[in-house]
């Protein structure tokens, strides 16, 4: 139970960086 809150919660964290650098990349290439 508690080992896959601890993976759901590191996957929710991973597919949040993912979705942020994506933004990021994004914005980016909006601005040049």
């Amino acid at each position: 139970m508690v080992k896959s809150c601890c993976e759901g919660a590191l996957e929710n964290m991973s597919n949040a960086r993912a979705s942020f650098m994506w933004a990021i990349a994004t914005h980016k290439g909006e601005i040049l």
